[in-house]
């Protein structure tokens, strides 16, 4: 009865490395390596996805320059009049991307230590332009608007890079419809005693307390 066995898993073993040698011996007949060591068909020269790992992405607040095209991080005095964007180097990556079906995430990584990460790719609708304007529609139905800018560099917006209700934000552009970014005193005020209690070095409190007074995406009282 053991040997019985024994032959079955044998037998199985072997089908399964003749299937993946077949594999291979196909795949190796279609495809080839770019100068750059990636996977690609040898006949359009398109290269090959070989994992469906997410791609972060980094969406900054920033200014272009008018003048050089150049873009930078926005000073807090030039929140109001900057835009999201990404550089023309991860610009041209995620279009690459998206139009080749994979997972494409936009990360903000905040002041006081969070990351924010909001869906872009797949899209559902919409189509990646060369060279003008962009709206999609992300897999749960949010907008997102990729405008090119000087310098190949591209601005990010639509409710797919909004933030919700009690999360945080700079201006008041980061929140979503019907929401102000404000400071919240008695929020602020519960975290700062909650880093207070805790058994850390002085150093490592008074670390935490500073990153609880950050503002966050609120219903103002007016609209209440």
């Amino acid at each position: 009865m053991k040997t019985d066995s024994l032959l079955a898993i044998v037998v199985v073993l072997a089908v399964s490395n003749l299937g993946t040698s077949f594999a291979a011996a196909y795949l190796a007949k279609d495809t080839t390596t770019n100068d750059s060591f990636e996977l690609v068909d040898k006949h359009t020269r398109e290269q090959l996805s070989t994992q469906t790992s997410t791609e972060d992405i980094e969406l900054e607040r920033t200014v272009i320059d008018e003048d050089t095209g150049s873009r930078r991080l926005a000073t807090e005095l030039e929140y109001k009049t900057s835009s999201l964007t990404i550089p023309r180097r991860l610009c041209s990556k995620l279009k690459k991307n998206c139009n080749r079906g994979r997972q494409v995430t936009l990360k903000r990584t905040w002041g006081n230590g969070d990351v924010s990460r909001h869906t872009m790719c797949p899209f559902r609708r919409g189509k990646i332009s060369r060279s003008l304007k962009s709206i999609l529609e992300n897999e749960l139905g949010q907008k997102v608007i990729l405008k090119p800018e000087e310098n190949g560099h591209c601005e990010i917006s639509g409710d797919a890079v909004l933030m919700r209700q009690g999360e945080v934000c700079q201006v008041n552009q980061d929140c979503a419809d019907g929401l102000t970014c404000m400071k919240v005193p008695a929020f602020i005020e519960s975290c700062q005693w909650s880093c207070a209690k805790k058994r850390w070095v002085e150093r490592l409190k008074v670390q935490c307390q500073w990153d609880c007074d950050f503002p966050s995406c609120e219903v103002a009282e007016n609209e209440e």
